[in-house]
């Protein structure tokens, strides 16, 4: 039995991936029903076992483990971290404590970790990775009724 919390997270989304299959196989089933007839309704679900679940789970898990390792998941891993403190630190802020209090000295002690842990991972990440070129998520380099970087008035 797996102990690992992602593993169990994982395994979950398998099993809610299943029967939301399922869910609309049966959506499906009955929205051909009255075509049954003619052969046009869907072929009978056949659901994953346990040890297939497992055995995708455990794929997604190594999948995530090595995406995590490489300098794009160890950036946005700093990232987060980084919000977590800069949050912790709004707080001091916001109950009107100085920055030498403990609290605050641990936020802005866990903010240079994790800007360090993002050169880091920025230092390793390939060039092209993070490069000023179109995106799905950089919306600023391409117009959004066409999603063409080129402006359509030139």
């Amino acid at each position: 039995m797996h102990i690992d919390p992602n593993f169990q997270r994982l395994l979950r989304a398998e099993q809610d991936a299943d029967a939301q299959r399922a869910a609309l196989h049966v959506r499906e089933a009955r929205r051909h029903g009255g075509v049954a007839w003619s052969g046009l309704a869907p072929d009978p679900l056949a659901g994953r076992s346990p040890a297939d679940l497992s055995r995708d789970a455990e794929a997604r898990l190594a999948d995530l483990r090595v995406w995590r390792q490489g300098a794009t998941g160890r950036l946005l891993s700093a990232l987060t971290d980084a919000e977590r403190a800069v949050e912790g630190l709004r707080s001091c802020l916001a109950r009107g404590l100085a920055l030498q209090d403990a609290r605050c000295g641990l936020a802005l002690e866990a903010l240079h970790r994790a800007a360090d842990a993002a050169r880091s991972a920025m230092d390793a990440t390939d060039p092209v990775v993070l490069s000023d070129g179109p995106c799905a998520t950089n919306t600023a380099s391409s117009n959004p009724s066409t999603a063409s970087s080129r402006n359509s008035a030139s």
